[in-house]
């Protein structure tokens, strides 16, 4: 592969930023500067078939719950994240093929008489660039867009949409089930709340399905865990509650406190749910998540944003269209060989920059 003078002007360009964001360290910049030298070699022997393949659920629901299904290892991780409504969080997000899926919170009508305001997923946004696929999933209705065409759909409709790249299966008043090309699935649930009910709203749930096509880069709150993630937990002693033990989980050189819990999934009854063991981590998932939960907050539903130590970078080549085409998230990068962090460099160039 041989790189005219604006592609090395980019390639050049890409290397800088990382350099200015910290993607490399003094310790390593040495062994960088060879896979550097090595860089036009990457892209032509990286195989899309590497793509991690992974078997877990990964979904948020309710308040807004985060379960991390772990099927290999028996096991599960959950946590909360609480906001004000119209917070709108970054789930998932893969700068290679372009996906984004972002989801804004709503609160109860009114403030309950507890003083605790519930919050949930009302709204989703869902985007594929390489496919030019935009869908709008609402407690209303779901607006699907694709090169120019809309299709809008009701959740009182049971409905089956097959498209050249996208697949809608409709549910009434239940789910949708959206088939990316060669790439992802997911559900999106509906709870139903009684009309006249005081303070509770209809609600939305995400469900991951099928993430193995995503590439390593991916991340997100939800988007992280698809890589998988290694932990261990030891030391159990007595919780606040009898049934919920304590306990210390290591994880990303972290020692923290969890406890033994519960969070519920809706897939099989959206009724009432399937209790689901799991190690609930507080604090909004503080040192299970990678950074603050409040680096995810986006400014709109299908907005995201880059991140260079703690502040919005714009940067002419990392941008195109309404989303930021490479979707840097630095703790995704902390988590890549070095060889993977060129095959990305390398896939820019290839996918987004060749034509």
């Amino acid at each position: 592969m041989t790189l005219n003078h604006s592609q090395a002007s980019l390639t050049i360009s890409l290397y800088s930023l990382c350099l200015k964001c910290e993607f490399f360290t003094e310790q390593r910049q040495n062994e960088e500067r060879v896979g550097y030298q090595r860089f036009q070699q990457v892209a032509a022997v990286r195989p899309v078939s590497n793509y991690y393949h992974s078997t877990p659920t990964y979904l948020v629901d309710g308040d807004p719950h985060f379960l991390i299904e772990l099927p290999e290892r028996d096991d599960a991780l959950c946590f909360n994240i609480n906001d004000k409504p119209g917070t709108i969080f970054n789930l998932v997000r893969d700068p290679i093929p372009g996906i984004l899926v972002n989801g804004e919170i709503i609160g109860d009508k009114m403030i309950p008489p507890d003083g605790q305001i519930n919050t949930y997923f009302w709204r989703f946004g869902i985007v594929h660039q390489s496919l030019g696929v935009r869908l709008e999933v609402s407690t209303q209705d779901i607006v699907v867009l694709q090169d120019g065409k809309q299709v809008k759909l009701l959740w009182s409709d049971n409905a089956s949409v097959k498209g050249t790249n996208v697949d809608l299966l409709l549910t009434k008043d239940r789910s949708l089930t959206v088939t990316l090309k060669d790439s992802v699935k997911f559900v999106v649930l509906l709870h139903k709340v009684w009309a006249k009910h005081p303070y509770h709203q209809d609600y939305l749930g995400f469900y991951t399905l099928d993430s193995h096509l995503l590439s390593p880069l991916v991340h997100g709150l939800l988007g992280q865990f698809y890589h998988g993630i290694e932990y261990e937990v030891s030391e159990l002693r007595p919780g606040e509650v009898p049934e919920k033990p304590d306990a210390t989980m290591y994880v990303k050189g972290r020692e923290l406190n969890v406890t033994r819990g519960w969070q519920r999934d809706f897939r099989k009854d959206v009724k009432n749910g399937e209790n689901v063991p799991c190690w609930f981590v507080h604090s909004n998932g503080t040192g299970l998540i990678d950074g603050d939960a409040t680096e995810y907050v986006v400014s709109g539903l299908f907005k995201t944003q880059c991140q260079c130590r703690g502040s919005s970078v714009s940067h002419p080549c990392l941008h195109r269209g309404e989303s930021c085409c490479c979707g840097f998230v630095f703790a995704s990068f902390s988590q890549l060989r070095r060889k993977e962090l060129w095959w990305f460099l390398a896939e820019m160039i290839r996918h987004r920059y060749l034509k």
